[in-house]
C-alpha cells in the first residue's frame, strides 16, 4: 500500500473533502467512449506490464503484491496491530542513531528509543544528500534536546570504517573526532538473510507515525528486481528511493542481533 492510497483513507470521513476512484470504465469522453480502450490495455500487456500493474494503473485495483515486496506480510501486520502510533517517544529514555551512508547519494539516519524488553521504537527518521557527516550528528542532537532526550551512540554500516584514500579517515573516525561514540556493525553474508532478519525485527518495532511516515514508505515498497526476459521475479532487491531507510533499518537489526547496543558500550571495531 502506497502513500496515496493511505491517505485517500484519511480522508475518507472528512466533510471537508470531496473523492472518489475512477477507472477506465468510468472515464468517458462526451460521446461516452472510454479514453483508453481495452486494446489500449492489451498492448502493454503484451509488452511485458505485469497485471498486478494492470488492474492499479487502469481499474483502480489495490492489491498486495507478496511475491514483489519483501515486507508486504510485515507491513500489514504493523498495521493491524496499532504499532504505528502517534507521538511514540518514550520519555527519560536513551537514543540511539543507525545509519545508511551516502557518498554520492542520500544518507538515511533513523532514531530509536528500547523498551524494556528491548523492542526497538523508531521515533524518528531523517534522511538527506549532500550533507557532511555533522550535519546528521546536528539534526540528531537537535530532535533529542527538542525532546528532552540523550542521543548515546551512532551506529554506521560496515562500509563506516573504510578509509578515505585522501584523507586516510574512515566514517567512524569522522564521529569520534567530534565527540560522538561510533560503533559498526558486521557485514552480513548475504543481503537475504539481512532481509530475513529484517522481516523478523518488524514484528517487534513500533513506529512514530508522525515523525517516520517516508521510512515506513520505503519499507511496504521495497521490492525484488524483476526479471523481464523470463518474466519472473529475482531474489535481491531492487536499488531504488527505498534503499537507504531500508539499509538504515539493517544497521539497526544487525546492531541489536549482534548485541552491540548498551549504555555502557566500548568503541568496538571489526577487522
Amino acid at each position: 500500500m502506497n502513500h496515496a492510497y493511505r491517505y485517500l483513507q484519511s480522508i475518507k470521513t472528512n466533510p471537508a473533502w470531496i473523492w472518489r476512484i475512477d477507472s477506465v470504465d468510468s472515464l468517458k469522453d462526451e460521446k461516452g467512449h472510454r479514453y483508453i480502450t481495452d486494446e489500449m490495455i492489451e498492448e502493454d500487456r503484451k509488452a511485458g506490464m505485469p497485471e498486478f500493474l494492470i488492474q492499479q494503473e487502469y481499474y483502480s485495483v489495490i492489491t498486495v503484491q507478496h511475491e514483489r515486496l519483501y515486507f508486504s506480510r510485515e507491513i500489514l501486520s504493523l498495521e493491524e496491530n496499532k504499532r504505528i502510533i502517534s507521538h511514540l517517544i518514550l520519555p527519560k529514555t536513551i537514543v540511539y542513531a543507525f545509519y545508511d551512508l551516502g557518498v554520492n547519494d542520500s544518507t538515511a539516519v533513523i532514531l530509536v528509543q528500547f523498551d524494556h524488553q528491548h523492542n526497538p521504537d523508531i521515533i524518528y527518521y531523517l534522511e538527506g544528500n549532500n550533507h557532511p557527516i555533522h550535519y546528521y550528528i546536528d539534526e540528531a542532537h537537535r530532535f533529542c534536546n527538542k525532546h528532552y532526550l540523550r542521543l548515546h551512540s551512532h551506529y554506521l554500516p560496515h562500509d563506516g570504517k573504510n578509509r578515505d584514500k585522501a584523507t586516510t579517515k574512515n566514517a567512524q573516525d569522522i564521529f569520534q573526532e567530534l565527540g560522538e561514540a561510533a560503533y559498526c556493525v558486521p557485514k552480513p553474508q548475504r543481503k537475504i538473510d539481512a532481509i530475513n532478519l529484517m522481516r523478523r525485527m518488524l514484528y517487534r518495532t513500533q513506529f512514530n507515525k508522525e515523525n517516520t511516515e517516508r521510512l515506513i514508505d520505503c519499507l511496504a515498497n521495497y521490492s525484488k528486481v524483476f526479471d523481464e526476459k523470463n518474466n519472473i521475479y529475482k531474489d535481491h532487491p531492487l536499488h531504488d528511493w527505498t534503499s537507504h531507510a531500508v539499509d538504515a533499518y539493517q544497521t539497526m537489526t544487525l546492531a541489536i542481533e549482534h548485541h552491540l547496543i548498551s549504555e555502557q558500550t566500548e568503541i568496538i571495531y571489526y577487522s
